[in-house]
């Protein structure tokens, strides 16, 4: 899968933190060092007519599973979708 990968890490820099970013990224860290992270974006569904947020993508590194990081990075998306 990594070939077919096309950006690189100066596009994600600024399309995901620079000033106008356009998804937001959740990042789980244990004692400063990142393990996980989960990116999503608004969208706005014309079937029920409503704003949403997609889940773009959920990782966590693979000593770090098991442990719930992803199950709280997925509860935290699930609290910014309800405000």
């Amino acid at each position: 899968m990594s070939k077919e990968v096309v950006t690189t890490e100066d596009i994600l820099r600024e399309t995901l933190f620079g000033d106008k970013s356009y998804a937001k990224v959740l990042i789980a860290e244990i004692e400063g060092k990142p393990v996980g992270y989960a990116l999503y974006f608004y969208n706005f569904s014309t079937f029920v007519g409503r704003p949403g947020l997609y889940i773009e993508d959920v990782f966590v590194s693979e000593e770090y599973r098991g442990q719930g990081i992803g199950t709280a990075l997925f509860k935290y998306c699930a609290h910014v979708a309800e405000e």
